[in-house]
């Protein structure tokens, strides 16, 4: 019951809120929605528009199934609601560079009602295609003369903003680009991420008159034979949330809404998982990620620098296991940059006024006072016990809740992390 009328109030504070135009989009990779149905897409667009994002990046790869799941997400955007858009972001690190194919696709769903529009053109993503010439001299003219020219001339003009992050700013340099997607929003070494990319991206765009799109991801961890590595991903989250309140782009793209490979998904764990990635991630649920933006997308949207909090209640996140359990039946081995992550417990609390917010693990135990606002605080993990979360006003406990243990030994690596929201 808590949690149902935590979704209403959020739903409803939101939509009270927000007044501004601005979008906030989730990558989603449709590679992973092999077994879906109308009524699973009807799902996760309904938990994302709750929680404030408004549309999906459609990741798509070669496979030609993929072609009718996204029309199913089409089909059941336009059941849920006409202000969830849809748009189209061509795969091409897998995708050929097939011009009739890509535009194909463009012209198929160009006038479903749900499809992006910016500027009275249709928005078309990519990830990656710096690289694809079409047979011409240089990337501009390669995707303006295959791709861009062909469908303005056959009545579908493209807004086109690639993920074509291996160029930095050239990318905004291109004069095929009307705006330019960011990938990089990972720390890859041991100090935190800052936004100085991103305040130099957006005031290359806007002085180009293109538009800047900022991306934003909670935690990166992959453990496939293929892929081994971690990101320092701690306060991550909170960090990129604040940073696009300070940049204000000119849209946000959040990474991702599925990629349970690389564990940085805030949808519901559903489709088909990557193989091999089973072990990280079922049973890591990461809904309080997904609860936890919505102050921070309100405020971005009404061009605010600090988040609106107008409800009360505490997020957690933590690994499974210490950085330092060695498994018993790991084949993969130990994932780069593993050593940067935080043996730690973390939590955020909102609060309208003043509490006390309490995390224990074992024989550690701390007591914090938190002010109204965003509070943050961690305590080290004690491996072989169950973290436990109360918050007390005035001596009175308002709630409380026990995460999963922190086991002491593990049989493969994971840094993928457990997530969780307490009510009060």
């Amino acid at each position: 019951m808590k949690f149902i009328l935590f979704v209403a109030l959020l739903v409803m504070s939101f939509t009270s809120l927000v007044q501004a135009s601005k979008l906030v989009v989730a990558h989603f990779i449709v590679g992973n929605t092999y077994p879906y149905t109308v009524e699973n897409w009807e799902q996760d667009i309904k938990d994302a528009h709750s929680a404030g994002i408004d549309g999906f990046a459609l990741n798509l790869g070669s496979d030609a199934w993929q072609v009718e799941r996204i029309s199913d997400a089409y089909e059941a955007a336009a059941s849920v609601s006409s202000d969830f858009k849809l748009f189209l972001s061509f795969d091409m690190t897998v995708m050929p560079a097939n011009s009739d194919y890509i535009e194909g696709l463009v012209r198929r769903f160009a006038n479903s009602p749900n499809q992006l529009w910016w500027d009275n053109k249709v928005f078309v993503s990519t990830f990656s295609g710096e690289s694809d010439f079409f047979g011409y001299s240089d990337v501009s003219t390669g995707w303006n003369s295959a791709i861009k020219e062909p469908l303005e001339s056959a009545g579908y003009p493209i807004f086109f903003a690639p993920s074509w992050t291996s160029l930095g700013g050239g990318a905004l340099q291109q004069s095929v680009t009307d705006g330019f997607v960011s990938w990089n929003t990972w720390p890859t070494s041991s100090a935190d991420m800052n936004a100085n990319d991103d305040h130099y991206y957006k005031q290359l765009a806007n002085s180009l008159g293109k538009i800047y799109i900022a991306p934003i991801s909670p935690w990166f961890y992959t453990h496939l034979a293929y892929k081994n590595w971690a990101y320092k991903s701690d306060w991550l989250y909170m960090d990129r949330l604040q940073e696009m309140l300070d940049v204000q782009p000119d849209m946000i793209e959040v990474l991702t809404w599925n990629d349970f490979g690389e564990s940085h998904y805030i949808g519901k764990v559903q489709g088909a998982l990557p193989y091999g990635s089973e072990d990280y991630v079922q049973g890591f649920d990461h809904t309080a990620w997904r609860l936890m933006m919505a102050p921070y997308i309100a405020a971005y949207k009404d061009g605010a620098t600090k988040p609106y909090i107008n409800f009360e209640s505490l997020f957690y996140w933590y690994r499974p296991t210490s950085k330092y359990s060695v498994p018993t039946k790991d084949s993969v081995g130990y994932p780069s940059g593993g050593d940067y992550d935080e043996d730690k417990i973390f939590a955020v609390v909102y609060l309208l006024q003043s509490a006390e917010i309490t995390i224990s693990c074992g024989e550690n135990s701390q007591t914090f006072t938190g002010n109204a606002g965003v509070n943050r605080v961690s305590i080290n993990m004690v491996p072989g016990s169950s973290p436990r979360f109360s918050v007390s006003r005035q001596g009175n406990e308002m709630a409380s809740q026990t995460g999963p243990k922190i086991e002491g030994t593990t049989s493969v690596y994971n840094f993928n992390a457990y997530t969780g929201t307490l009510f009060f």
